[in-house]
């Protein structure tokens, strides 16, 4: 602090007049930081009683400029107080309105991510209705947890085993469904073919 120099160069000039006089030169430094002028005078006065006016005057005198000094030093530690606390403040909203964009910023990801979702399944259930919801309860929860588990692979850090299973499961949906829809016409096929030997045996 740039304050403090002068004020060390101060207190060393009253101590060393004090010295000199074999008076307590600590006591007249202690005397420069008493706030009320009055006592801080009479204080200072009882001390210097036995010198000389002029040095008497002297060090009157440099008491006073000693606690002027000390005045403004209080005023500089005040303002870098004050400062302090501003750029604490101005540090604390930054820190406040960054949370909250990153908050906006994650919710609007997660929307965005959502409608995605929700629009490939609906797709993927257009091409596939076997897999839409039909009223049961047991076969609904497992669609919903089948979307759950989609969901889980964007937004959750999942380890290297886990993330391959799914992946599989992912690569090999596409093969199950033609197989299962293969199977689903082949039996169609068939039920029609009994269907049409039954009506022939029942025309004959």
């Amino acid at each position: 602090m740039a304050i403090q120099k002068p004020i060390e160069q101060a207190a060393a000039g009253i101590d060393e007049i004090a010295k000199a006089y074999e008076i307590d030169g600590d006591s007249l430094v202690r005397a420069a930081s008493i706030g009320d002028a009055a006592k801080r005078r009479a204080v200072v006065k009882d001390l210097v009683a036995n010198l000389d006016p002029v040095d008497a005057v002297d060090l009157r005198r440099r008491v006073e400029d000693l606690n002027q000094l000390y005045g403004k030093r209080d005023i500089i530690l005040q303002n870098a107080e004050r400062a302090m606390e501003e750029i604490s403040k101005r540090e604390t909203a930054q820190a406040e309105q960054f949370q909250k964009q990153q908050q906006a910023q994650v919710a609007k990801e997660a929307e965005v991510t959502k409608l995605a979702y929700d629009e490939i399944w609906n797709r993927f259930t257009s091409e596939v209705p076997v897999l839409r919801k039909t009223g049961n309860p047991d076969w609904d929860s497992r669609i919903d947890n089948l979307r759950t588990q989609a969901m889980n692979v964007e937004t959750t850090d999942l380890d290297a085993q886990t993330r391959a299973a799914l992946t599989y499961q992912a690569v090999a949906m596409p093969l199950l469904v033609d197989l299962f829809q293969g199977y689903i016409r082949k039996s169609q096929t068939e039920i029609a073919g009994l269907k049409k030997s039954l009506g022939e045996m029942r025309g004959a």
